[in-house]
């Protein structure tokens, strides 16, 4: 019987295929016919070697069987494998649909392969990189990757799991456009609703209008906003300097991280408004057909002045809104300023509607009081005094360097003083209240009409109160010219018991009057 003896060369078990934990089969001898024993005589043959993980420093036995006669000599191989250790995971930065995954380095390490399923063979092969970028992902969404670290002889860690959500799903705000609000000629009150902020919240809405209808919002139309964080809820921005009897197309906006949504379009038309101007007479305004309330705006007449530095009292202001029927007919009455004073025998006449007389010197025709300004009012189903729905007195005028009271306000001011000029009261809206008496001034103001300032020898003249729902008291003089001893007017007072929503405010018209209906 013959013997065969096998010449068997020993290549360290790591030293061959990479493999998540080296086996039996990963030694590399020369020859066929290779059975592996854990003896060198007799003992256990390794029946399945490429499912037999070595062990380091255990001693493993070769045969080589030839034309079916197996050696009896085995050669011994000690398995010294260098090992390496797992990677320890690392903090991941996630966003909506990308993972940056980190691990920490591993001593004696050569490299890193990643995957996404639990596999070493059909992992990627990072090389020494410990970071790897995961794109194309889904928000708000759990994953599970698997790390690896290996050296130079070809050992494998264990594998490393790494698990991290993405971030939370974000999508542009969601947003609807409100019906237009608080229409007027030239304004109006822009409405929207942020209905969900889809996981972030908005930090900038408003809203983008235009005069062309289906204009697109993203590169045209006229913008206004506001920057801030904005969670869900209604908003409102009033833009101003729109144009009267035009109409408009709005459209809500917010933006978020994600982007900008646009409500849908609405539309609106502003306010037909109609302005009267100083006349000097009765003017006239006829409700249009479909038209069931107006808006009126008044403004008083400024008081006339005298004197320098001296200035007469400002007009007052009202508004208010007046129910109204198609076809009826409102009587506008615009106050005039009143006249200025100057050095002549002569009255300076009150302004229209209302305004009291300046007084004058009648002995040196030295200073003439300014008259006091007009109010304006309108009148509804008739034109006399108790048909007044709305009204905003005159200022009082100035004399010599004592100013006019301001009219407005539920009660006029008081003119000032020139020494021991006494100024006028202002005029309210009840009659007998002593702000308007005659011990205050030449003449008391009336129901619509100020009071006349003083003309006096020997005394320069003082000014007329202005006119209003109850006028101005006029001014009175004392003592000789040289002192310069004058009163200024009082102004009238401002009434708003015909209409409603309406308000006054003192001292704000200079010049004539101006009446503004808006419908």
């Amino acid at each position: 019987m013959k013997s065969y003896f096998i010449v068997i060369v020993l290549l360290l078990a790591s030293v061959s295929l990479l493999a998540q934990t080296p086996t039996i089969s990963n030694l590399v001898v020369t020859g066929t016919g290779i059975k592996w024993y854990d003896s060198p005589t007799g003992g256990t043959q390794y029946t399945s070697p490429e499912t037999t993980n070595l062990v380091n420093g255990q001693i493993y036995y070769a045969s080589q069987t030839v034309n079916g006669v197996e050696s009896t000599a085995r050669v011994a191989v000690t398995a010294n494998l260098t090992t390496v250790a797992a990677p320890a995971t690392g903090t991941h930065t996630p966003s909506q649909t990308q993972v940056i995954w980190n691990w920490n380095a591993v001593s004696g390490a050569s490299g890193y392969k990643w995957s996404t399923a639990n596999v070493y063979s059909g992992a990627a092969d990072l090389g020494n990189v410990l970071t790897k970028t995961e794109t194309s992902l889904t928000c708000n969404t759990a994953y599970t990757r698997y790390i690896w670290a290996y050296n130079g002889s070809g050992c494998v860690s264990a594998v490393t799991t790494l698990t991290q959500s993405t971030s939370s799903c974000i999508a542009a705000p969601s947003v609807t456009t409100l019906a237009v609000s608080s229409i007027g000629a030239t304004t109006a009150t822009f409405n929207g609703n942020i209905t969900a902020v889809n996981g972030a919240n908005a930090t900038v809405r408003g809203f983008k209008y235009s005069t062309t209808n289906g204009f697109d919002p993203a590169t045209t139309g006229t913008n206004i906003s506001e920057a801030g964080s904005f969670s869900t809820g209604p908003f409102s921005l009033s833009p101003s300097g729109l144009a009267t009897t035009t109409t408009y197309y709005v459209r809500a906006y917010a933006t978020n991280t994600a982007g900008t949504t646009y409500g849908d379009q609405v539309s609106f038309i502003t306010a037909i408004q109609t302005e009267f101007s100083y006349t000097g007479g009765t003017q006239t305004f006829t409700v249009p057909a479909g038209i069931t309330s107006v808006t009126l705006e008044v403004w008083g007449a400024e008081g006339g002045v005298s004197g320098s530095p001296s200035n007469g009292g400002l007009g007052g202001y009202a508004i208010g809104t007046l129910a109204v029927s198609a076809g009826s007919t409102l009587y506008l009455y615009v106050g005039g300023q009143g006249q200025s004073g100057g050095a002549s025998d002569q009255t300076n006449a009150g302004g229209w509607n209302g305004g009291g007389n300046g007084g004058y010197d009648n002995s040196d025709q030295v200073q003439n009081g300014g008259g006091g300004g007009g109010a304006s009012d309108v009148r509804y189903s008739g034109q006399v005094l108790g048909n007044r729905v709305i009204v905003a007195g005159g200022g009082g005028g100035s004399a010599n360097s004592a100013g006019g009271g301001n009219g407005g306000g539920t009660s006029g001011s008081a003119g000032t003083t020139n020494n021991t000029g006494i100024g006028g009261g202002g005029g309210t809206q009840s009659a007998g209240g002593t702000v308007y008496t005659t011990s205050w001034g030449a003449s008391a103001g009336s129901l619509g009409q100020g009071g006349n300032g003083s003309t006096n020898q020997n005394a320069w003249g003082s000014s007329g109160g202005g006119g209003g729902y109850y006028g101005g008291g006029g001014g009175t003089g004392t003592a000789i010219h040289s002192s310069g001893y004058a009163g200024a007017g009082g102004g009238g007072s401002s009434y708003i018991g015909g209409v409603t929503s309406g308000s006054t405010t003192a001292g704000q018209r200079s010049g004539n009057g101006l009446i503004k209906i808006t419908y």
